[in-house]
């Protein structure tokens, strides 16, 4: 079952439900995330959208309804269409973010490396492009325990945009960012959707874009377990 032969929509959520971890639950969301395009999230919980990131990845089955990336229906996909579909989905986690054991750089190219078969030499040219319009002179050669709240929210950046990425899950991703540094996140959001990706942007306040100078083309706000969608920021 596929959503739409519009190919120009990413992500589709359709009467979707799913349980927040103190088991409460919103009412059914859709929604529709098109390429080139940013949509705002602005909940009243800062843990309502890691679940719906959850879903939208294909890691948690909703108690009711459908979700779709490119087309395709999660429930219906294959482990081999999973890996395929989750290669082209880059995210910013609240929260923890990093594999302990591994290096930052070993980090941020795991994935990339997986999916592309390349190698890490395959991936510096990309990986150089990322890391210049995020503001990065060079990835911090540490473990991620030492890096700073800043760096690791910055190194989290260049790990969601690194690739070929069809959808970008960003919870709340400027938090803990100096505001002379964010610029970098705002350059790469608009990368992302000129090549006809789309973006979801949790923020945690209507006007968190702003600065930024980013208007979301739609937003979606959580209120008392109900969701509002409006058109434009």
């Amino acid at each position: 079952l596929r959503m739409s032969e519009d190919k120009s929509i990413i992500l589709g959520f359709r009467g979707v439900v799913y349980r927040l971890p103190d088991n409460t639950g919103a009412a059914p969301l859709s929604l529709e995330f098109q390429g080139g395009t940013i949509t705002g999230l602005v909940p009243d919980r800062e843990d309502a959208c890691t679940v719906l990131f959850d879903v939208a990845e294909g890691l948690v089955v909703p108690e009711s309804g459908e979700t779709f990336f490119l087309g395709r229906n999660w429930k219906e996909a294959r482990p081999s269409d999973e890996n395929r579909m989750r290669s082209q989905i880059g995210r910013v986690f609240r929260g923890k973010a990093w594999i302990s054991n591994l290096s930052v750089l070993e980090n941020i190219t795991l994935a990339r490396v997986f999916h592309s078969g390349r190698g890490k030499d395959g991936i510096v040219e990309d990986l150089e492009s990322v890391m210049h319009d995020a503001g990065l002179a060079a990835i911090p050669s540490c473990r991620p325990h030492e890096l700073s709240e800043a760096d690791s929210q910055v190194c989290q950046w260049v790990r969601a945009f690194l690739g070929p990425r069809k959808l970008v899950l960003l919870e709340d991703p400027a938090s803990g960012v100096p505001d002379g540094r964010t610029e970098g996140l705002g350059r790469l959001a608009r990368r992302c959707i000129s090549r006809g990706g789309a973006v979801a942007w949790v923020a945690s306040k209507d006007d968190s874009w702003k600065a930024l100078s980013i208007v979301p083309h739609r937003v979606a706000s959580l209120r008392n377990g109900q969701w509002v969608v409006r058109e434009g920021g």
